[in-house]
């Protein structure tokens, strides 16, 4: 299965036991493509300077309102 293949997209749908209509299809499948190289860069090795250099307290940011 290559990360093009509209089958994958299929089966995982069917198991999931969900229809899209065919005109959504392309875009389903465009953002489905999509997710996949997301979460693939989700599981890569990260460096600590990928790291976000800014960090915030929530207690901060609800009282700043």
């Amino acid at each position: 299965m290559t990360s093009h293949d509209p089958d994958q997209l299929d089966a995982l749908l069917a198991h999931a036991g969900l229809t899209v209509p065919a005109d959504l299809r392309p875009g389903v499948h465009a953002g489905y493509l999509e997710l996949r190289a997301m979460a693939a860069l989700m599981r890569a090795p990260r460096d600590a300077e990928v790291e976000p250099a800014a960090v915030f307290a929530i207690e901060e940011v609800r009282h700043a309102g």
